[in-house]
């Protein structure tokens, strides 16, 4: 590895600018205190999420403009067990949301002590990077493909080497109650080797959204296709359709 991410007593702000490449913040446990039992029941209540996210966003802006709570939903809050996405990628969420900047949330709430201290998280750094793709390393090359659940993913890229990507892997050295928030734009993966590992952790997506149209892209997308077809999302063109509603009852609709 390159380089572990180290955690500070101070921290930059974390941009949530879509189009910027690598920007994440490792927080300790102090920003979980007095939340993490909450955040480790199976479906955390919104009073506990909103509290949480309340206490990040003051680490992170927009173009240097403080993100207002008011104007954030969250979307799909996850708390599964085990290593569920073992390979680099960026989160078909955001080929959905392709018209919302955001940012990224993960927290470990379990280790598993059989695997320590392997098992948290891996990320990789390149110019080679869009959002929702996939990247494979393979023993012939390297393949940048769509992350868009599908049976034939259309491949985007092919490199013969990792040097041809000149890539910066690192693993995150995170404990109990850390906090993990990052752009749309940073490749990252669970434990490739630990797969079957019972490391718990909770993530979701933030989006920002200040007014009460958001837009649904990317009808081929099957993740789209989900979110069309549970909220009944009016569609304008064939490539995108809108939903209408107020951030304070909706926060959470889109999980």
């Amino acid at each position: 590895m390159n380089k572990y991410i180290e955690k500070n007593g101070v921290l930059n702000l974390q941009g949530c600018n879509r189009n910027v490449k690598h920007e994440y913040l490792l927080l300790d446990k102090n920003i979980t205190n007095g939340l993490l039992n909450g955040l480790k029941e199976k479906k955390p209540n919104t009073v506990i999420l909103d509290m949480f996210i309340k206490r990040l966003l003051k680490y992170v802006h927009l173009d240097g403009k403080k993100v207002l709570f008011d104007d954030i939903i969250c979307v799909d809050v996850l708390t599964a067990r085990g290593g569920y996405f073992p390979f680099f990628h960026t989160d078909i969420e955001w080929d959905t949301f392709k018209d919302s900047n955001g940012f990224q949330v993960w927290v470990l709430l379990e280790e598993d002590e059989s695997i320590l201290p392997r098992g948290n998280m891996f990320l990789l750094e390149t110019d080679h990077i869009e959002n929702a793709n996939i990247l494979e390393i393979k023993e012939n090359g390297i393949i940048i493909k769509e992350n868009k659940s599908k049976l034939f993913p259309k491949i985007l890229k092919k490199f013969n080497s990792l040097k041809e990507i000149n890539p910066k892997i690192s693993y995150l050295n995170a404990n109990v109650g850390d906090v993990f928030i990052m752009n749309p734009l940073l490749y990252h993966c669970s434990d490739p080797y630990n797969t079957n590992s019972k490391r718990r952790a909770i993530n979701f997506r933030v989006l920002y959204k200040s007014t009460n149209i958001l837009k649904v892209f990317s009808p081929d997308n099957n993740y789209s296709k989900l979110v069309m077809d549970k909220h009944k999302v009016k569609m304008i063109n064939k490539e995108y359709g809108i939903l209408n509603f107020d951030n304070k009852r909706g926060r959470y609709k889109i999980m």
